[in-house]
């Protein structure tokens, strides 16, 4: 596993090179693209009936939900498929290795959603199967709705999540505000969140069968198109916890986060 993350990074590497080449050659520049997340999947695009896409993020650790996973450095591919308004999304993440761990690839997602759009707003349904190869836990199976409401550059999402096969009402949910300016191939994104779970969500993911409001989290990211469909995006962002028995049971009160991502996707 060793031998891949060398040679994922090196593709990372290379993907920038040829990214950045583009930049200076292009006559005109290209807009950013919006590389999906697992909270937040991407619309398919509304020009093309298909379309493919892909990114591979080097991030300083692994934040889900508002909630870390692990002390150290991780890659994250992704790949997806979009066809009208659906959409099938495959996502990994894996360690890098450091004092305390080997790389391994500890988890693969699955995902598939459709949506709607009515107006300003945009319905997402679907679910995630979870996989967890490098590590003693079964596979579980989540459904997720994301509600959007777009206007201009300013968005408001909320999100509802609940496991359906391993612990079966396990509920997280969440809510936030977004915005994306763009100049030339620049841009800068930034969002605000906060988000709750019940008992058994908390017990399932921290050890603590406690139901909270268990975040409030912000980022601010920075796009650059870097030409034939690929963005580089930097980013930072910071996680509190707030009730303090889960700051116990995690033995943390701020988590931050900071990476980079390149990635596009395109229309066949």
């Amino acid at each position: 596993m060793r031998r891949l993350a060398r040679r994922l990074f090196g593709a990372l590497l290379a993907l920038v090179w040829v990214g950045s080449a583009s930049v200076a050659l292009a006559d005109e520049p290209v807009e950013p693209a919006s590389p999906p997340k697992p909270e937040s999947p991407v619309e398919a695009d509304e020009a093309s009936s298909f379309g493919l896409g892909a990114e591979l993020s080097l991030r300083s650790r692994y934040v889900w939900r508002g909630l870390p996973f692990g002390d150290g450095p991780v890659l994250q591919p992704a790949a997806w498929a979009s066809l009208w308004s659906c959409e099938a999304i495959g996502w990994a993440n894996m360690p890098l290795p450091n004092a305390q761990q080997e790389t391994d690839l500890d988890e693969v997602d699955l995902g598939a959603f459709c949506g709607v759009d009515v107006g300003v707003w945009s319905v997402s349904l679907g679910g995630w199967v979870y996989f967890f190869p490098g590590e003693d836990a079964p596979t579980t199976l989540e459904g997720e709705g994301v509600i959007t409401a777009q206007f201009d550059w300013l968005n408001v999402f909320t999100g509802h999540a609940v496991d359906l096969r391993v612990t079966p009402g396990a509920y997280a949910g969440w809510v936030g505000v977004g915005g994306a300016w763009e100049r030339g191939v620049w841009g800068v994104e930034g969002s605000l969140r906060t988000g709750w779970a019940n008992a058994a969500f908390n017990e399932m993911n921290a050890g603590l069968a406690v139901g909270a409001l268990d975040y409030v989290g912000a980022e601010l990211a920075v796009p650059v198109a870097l030409g034939v469909g690929l963005t580089l995006r930097t980013h930072a962002g910071a996680v509190v916890l707030l009730p303090d028995s889960l700051r116990d049971a995690l033995d943390e009160t701020v988590v931050l986060d900071f990476g980079a991502t390149i990635g596009g996707e395109w229309a066949l």
